[in-house]
């Protein structure tokens, strides 16, 4: 070929190196442009990550602290239940212990009744026999 056929060529294949030099450029900007944007991106993300885990940390001491709180509120509770019904139990443990006792008393006073009773009656057939009405 002539060299004024290749001229053409030879320009277009330049105008090809610039245009992809150009674009090897542009994409390099462009990568180096979406790198920094994810960079930016991540650490925002992780400045909110870090606020949530700090957030999550507070509530959680809150949560566990109002847990405590109600959990010795009802040791307190069960606490006084419990002192109550010793209080009730020992009440009426002893209320039945009198009971028992008055019963108990009422019985032996009975068995004492029932052997007076008996020795009357001895006594009243002894008097009948000596005043002579005989057996």
């Amino acid at each position: 070929m002539s060299e004024n056929s290749s001229t053409p060529i030879l320009a277009a294949l330049e105008r090809l190196e610039n245009g992809q030099a150009q674009m090897r450029v542009d994409l390099m900007a462009r990568m180096d442009q979406l790198a920094r944007t994810t960079e930016t991106r991540m650490d925002i993300q992780d400045e909110v990550l870090a606020r949530f885990r700090a957030d999550l940390v507070d509530e959680l001491g809150r949560t566990r602290s109002a847990l405590m709180a109600r959990m010795d509120r009802l040791q307190e509770t069960l606490v006084r239940q419990q002192e109550d019904d010793v209080v009730n139990f020992g009440a009426a443990d002893r209320a039945e212990r009198i009971a028992k006792g008055a019963v108990d008393e009422g019985r032996i006073l009975g068995e004492q009744f029932n052997a007076l009773v008996r020795k009357v009656r001895s006594i009243e057939e002894e008097i009948r026999i000596l005043r002579g009405g005989g057996v």
